[in-house]
């Protein structure tokens, strides 16, 4: 992923960053995982998360994942000291992830809708020529 293709570009960009982007979820990149506890621990806490929220708000799913996390030992540390944050940016992931599915999905209608109205438009030419040669 290139950090310059997630903005308007309006000249050349001087300097780039390019980056890796890792699937962390079940079944992947598992030795990856096995080396790094703390990323497999937040990978457990995410999949709580995800399964909660699908039972419930995302706000007590958030709340309910990171209580169980601290009682499993999951994170614990970093959980107990910065509970708060933690609950406050996952709430905010998960609804900007909401968000991005939802521009997608709204692109995608807009797309729809200037085809239909493309092929409207032939339509309504045609009938155009036709009641111009029948008159």
């Amino acid at each position: 992923m290139k950090l310059s293709d997630s903005y308007e570009r309006q000249e050349e960009v001087n300097l780039e960053l390019t980056m890796v982007q890792l699937n962390i979820n079940s079944g992947y990149n598992e030795e990856l995982k096995q080396d790094c506890p703390t990323l497999y621990q937040y990978m457990q806490y995410v999949e709580k998360v995800r399964a909660y929220k699908e039972l419930m708000p995302i706000e007590k799913a958030v709340r309910k994942s990171v209580d169980e996390c601290i009682a499993e030992g999951i994170l614990k540390d970093f959980l107990i000291k910065h509970k708060a944050e933690a609950v406050q940016m996952s709430i905010f992931e998960y609804d900007e992830e909401l968000h991005e599915r939802t521009l997608r999905k709204e692109g995608l209608e807009a797309a729809d809708m200037a085809k239909l109205l493309d092929e409207s438009e032939e339509d309504i030419g045609r009938m155009l020529e036709f009641s111009e040669e029948n008159s």
